[in-house]
């Protein structure tokens, strides 16, 4: 049968019909799958120097400690669209993402509805007063200052919320036990500084790879908007 033949070629025919009456074909988006498994991990911070907080999908690997979830019958279109974006390369070729973080920075509960979590969810400030300015003393006053490195194209808001953004690009294996007890999981790009967390055995191992987007620095609404900007004039 043609169809079976094409099955086990070498050079598989993708979407194609194999009878008269196209009653029998073929159908695939990928006719090869890359044997390592790389993820984006999307981070937000309210102080440009942490604490990071991760984003969790819904079915998308993200926390190493969290068991795999079941998929089927449902299509998880956002978790699909990370991991193209991930095979992808940059995010000139996922312009999407622009907005996708803009929408994370402004907490916006229809695209936090897509994800498991909002980890900023009851987060009180860390920065100082509600308006996330630090308290900065001079040798001469007691008075409240704001960092400038921290306001750049920033408008005042409300502590508790996420002001900077990035993605970091991590490889992923499946935990292979090496016996019994408490395993030691060393996040490099977490922050605790990379100290040693004890917690129970994770079901998966990541290794840091680089930074996905920004390549340099943090991401703000405006860089981001920025940077959107440019890529659509470039693809024009």
């Amino acid at each position: 049968i043609p169809v079976v033949q094409n099955l086990l070629s070498k050079r598989q025919l993708m979407n194609a019909s194999f009878d008269k009456l196209r009653l029998i074909n073929t159908y695939g988006a990928f006719g090869v799958v890359s044997e390592e498994r790389e993820e984006l991990i999307i981070s937000s911070a309210e102080n440009v120097n942490g604490p990071w907080k991760e984003y969790e999908f819904k079915v998308k690997v993200g926390d190493v400690y969290r068991r795999p979830r079941w998929i089927s019958p449902y299509h998880y279109r956002m978790d699909w669209q990370m991991w193209i974006a991930a095979c992808s390369g940059s995010i000139q070729r996922s312009p999407w993402i622009y907005n996708f973080l803009c929408k994370l920075l402004q907490r916006d509960e229809k695209v936090l509805g897509l994800l498991a979590n909002d980890p900023w969810t009851g987060v009180e400030s860390s920065n100082g007063d509600e308006y996330g300015h630090e308290q900065v003393q001079d040798a001469g006053a007691n008075e409240e200052k704001v960092d400038p490195k921290q306001t750049d194209y920033l408008p005042m808001h409300k502590t508790g919320q996420p002001r900077y953004i990035r993605i970091d690009r991590y490889k992923y294996k499946f935990y292979k036990p090496q016996g019994g007890g408490k395993e030691v999981h060393t996040n490099n790009n977490n922050d605790n500084g990379g100290k040693k967390v004890v917690k129970g055995k994770p079901y998966w191992v990541r290794e840091y790879i680089g930074r996905f987007y920004p390549k340099q620095g943090v991401a703000t609404e405006q860089s981001l908007m920025d940077d959107k900007q440019k890529n659509s004039v470039r693809q024009f």
